[in-house]
């Protein structure tokens, strides 16, 4: 199950349009800000800070 939310997560996280206006500047080796996103289904949202204390995994790539 874990497994899977992070999965939904990532994927969430992928289609999230982020504009270089509305980024954070961050600097290495600071924690990410807060995020919520919801799920594929719209029933559960997620949030980074959920995952506190746990390795999260992003993959964010892109094909044009």
């Amino acid at each position: 199950m874990r497994g899977l939310k992070l999965l939904v997560l990532g994927a969430v996280l992928i289609v999230m349009n982020v504009t270089p206006g509305n980024a954070q500047k961050i600097k290495v080796g600071e924690p990410a800000p807060d995020f919520t996103v919801p799920s594929l289904d719209g029933k559960t949202t997620y949030r980074l800070s959920d995952f506190r204390g746990h390795r999260v995994l992003v993959f964010n790539w892109a094909s044009w």
